[in-house]
């Protein structure tokens, strides 16, 4: 067995839905891709669900009891059941919840996981694609500052069509020269400060 057939029969033998449980690996795929030794040096997060700070050391403490290290699959996947069934039982009433792979991504995403919400879409992309058999093989791409100027002016834009089009292409290009030019005065003021 692979490791995201073990957490999606471990989840399944805990009650889930096939539709839940495909929610919480799609957050699994994203956070380590399946892999329980994944480190984040920067964040001292680890494993599967990249546990950081006091939850980090909850399971160290929870994996010991169990005679295993904290980056044993199994101890991963039975601290995480400790956690939903335990201090993160409201995340776990959220996601009995859902219906959908895509609602129970979004839940696990914001009640467990607590991310910046960033990644949101790839995790829902990748819990639809578990769902329906497969394995997400998007990439994470964080939009630039650019993208971002560009898509709140877009929202407001009355064309349609190609105009439309040429129009947000315009603004993406205009908000990415306007980030630049932010980046450079910034840079000129914080070395003659």
């Amino acid at each position: 067995m692979t490791a995201l057939s073990d957490l999606l029969a471990f989840l399944k033998g805990k009650g889930l839905t096939a539709a839940q449980a495909a929610g919480v690996a799609g957050n699994v795929q994203i956070e380590s891709a399946f892999n329980p030794k994944a480190f984040n040096e920067k964040e001292g997060a680890i494993g599967f669900a990249q546990w950081e700070g006091g939850r980090r050391t909850a399971l160290q403490r929870f994996a010991a009891s169990l005679g295993r290290s904290e980056t044993d699959p199994d101890a991963q996947r039975q601290f995480m059941w400790h956690e939903l069934t335990g201090s993160e039982s409201s995340a776990l009433a959220a996601l009995k919840a859902t219906s959908t792979p895509a609602e129970a991504a979004a839940v696990f995403d914001q009640k467990y996981e607590r991310s910046s919400g960033g990644a949101r879409k790839a995790r829902i992309d990748a819990a639809n694609a578990i769902a329906s058999g497969g394995v997400w093989k998007g990439t994470l791409e964080q939009p630039g500052l650019g993208d971002v100027i560009g898509s709140a002016l877009d929202s407001l834009n009355p064309l349609s069509g190609w105009a439309k089009d040429a129009n947000t292409i315009g603004l993406k290009i205009l908000g990415g020269a306007t980030a630049a030019a932010l980046v450079i005065v910034g840079a000129v003021h914080t070395v003659k400060s």
